[in-house]
C-alpha cells in the first residue's frame, strides 16, 4: 500500500495510489506531460515531493508540476526504483533524503 511517482523518457509523469495488498489495486491520481522533466541518454533529473496537510507536491528540477489532495496514507517508507516497458536502462539514484516538516 503506497503513493508511486513516475517519470518517463518521454517527460510525462504520473501519480498512482496503490491500495492493496502486494502493489494491486492502482488508481491514477494524476497523469500529464511537462518539459521539466530532461529528457535523453546520461540526463539528470532531481525529484521532489512535498506532503502537506493532505495535499501531496510533486516537483522535478525545481519546478512544481502539479499538486493532489490525498491523505489516505500518513505516514510510511520511502523507496526508489526503476522500470522498463521495451528497452533496457540504466538508472543511478543518489542523494536520497527525507525531511520532516
Amino acid at each position: 500500500k503506497f503513493y508511486y511517482f513516475h517519470i518517463g523518457r518521454d517527460g510525462s509523469y504520473d501519480l498512482y495510489l496503490y491500495t492493496g495488498a502486494n502493489g494491486s489495486g492502482a488508481q491514477t491520481l494524476v497523469h500529464n506531460v511537462t518539459p521539466a522533466v530532461r529528457t535523453g541518454l546520461n540526463i539528470s533529473n532531481l525529484l521532489a515531493v512535498v506532503v502537506h496537510n493532505g495535499t501531496i507536491y510533486l516537483y522535478v528540477n525545481k519546478q512544481l508540476i502539479t499538486s493532489v489532495n490525498n491523505s489516505i496514507y500518513t505516514n510510511g517508507q520511502i523507496g526508489v526504483a526503476a522500470t522498463y516497458d521495451a528497452d533496457p536502462a540504466e538508472v543511478v539514484f543518489s542523494d536520497a533524503t527525507v525531511w520532516m516538516l
